[in-house]
């Protein structure tokens, strides 16, 4: 593999862009380096710092401030993990460009970055101090969908943290299909409404949850409104109320923006007792 190759390679795993000492440590020579600004591959940000194109301007501003992206904002960058909706750009500092300027931190000290975009354990370490306590079990549902990644491996970056943080981790579930249905599961439990999750059942197959015996609850994301993915889900939802189940499907607005509105429909299903199977008629999956 040629060096501009390489380059770039690196840089894409970081927003587009890519520090010194990784460039080194991944084997790129010193000369190369110098060779890439002179050709304008590379573009200097600051000392050690390097745009190699198609950058995001967010990361490259966070990395001209002397800081790098991490916690929620860097997490969101990593494919298939949740995004938690914030407008803001989590950044730290190593410890001697510490500013006045509002930063993230962890529990426990954390490597000087090397990295424009924090790599998931600094991410996920900042996060369980900055996130709250549902978006950090979302994010946590969703790094555990990784077959890289345990629970064994998330509970080492919370020794410091205190019990109310670990203990978060009961409450964790990568059988989860998305960010939204992490959030409900989580809301509904917290609330002590007592459900099951990604349900097989008879004719219809795997459901987010089901409330009681027969109230089921679909968490849709943006992918289930195209094609055939929507043909399928209301194909599903007419089997499932021919069989005797009540169908509720939320979107990721339901779920982030309207949730205080949405609720109240859940609990009304549920104070009416229209959760229950009360003529025993239903069938019995897992």
């Amino acid at each position: 593999m040629d060096t501009a190759t390489a380059v770039q390679q690196l840089a894409a795993l970081d927003s587009g862009v890519v520090s010194r000492q990784v460039l080194l440590s991944c084997g790129v020579a010193a000369e190369e380096i110098e060779r890439a600004v002179r050709h304008r591959h590379l573009t200097v940000i600051r000392r050690g710092w390097y745009d190699a194109g198609n950058s995001d301007p967010a990361v490259v501003a966070a990395v001209r401030s002397g800081a790098v992206v991490t916690c929620t904002s860097a997490l969101a960058r990593r494919d298939g993990i949740w995004g938690v909706p914030d407008a803001r750009l989590h950044v730290r500092r190593s410890r001697h460009l510490r500013t006045a300027h509002e930063q993230c931190s962890a529990y426990r000290p954390l490597p000087t970055p090397r990295r424009a975009v924090d790599p998931i354990p600094e991410a996920l370490a900042c996060a369980a101090r900055c996130a709250s306590a549902e978006d950090f079990v979302a994010i946590c549902d969703s790094v555990l969908r990784r077959p890289e990644w345990s629970v064994g491996d998330i509970a080492p970056l919370l020794i410091r943290a205190p019990l109310r943080v670990q203990r978060l981790l009961r409450e964790v579930d990568p059988r989860a299909d998305s960010g939204i249905e992490s959030l409900v599961r989580f809301r509904l439990r917290r609330r002590g409404i007592r459900l099951r999750t990604q349900v097989s059942l008879p004719g219809v197959g795997l459901v987010d949850m089901v409330v009681g015996d027969r109230l089921i609850i679909e968490c849709d994301g943006k992918r289930h409104h195209l094609g055939q993915q929507f043909g399928k889900d209301r194909w599903r939802d007419l089997v499932s109320v021919a069989d005797g189940y009540l169908v509720m499907r939320l979107t990721y607005a339901n779920v982030v923006h309207q949730w205080d509105e949405v609720f109240p429909f859940i609990r009304a299903v549920i104070r009416r007792g229209s959760h229950r199977d009360r003529c025993g008629k239903l069938s019995r999956s897992g």
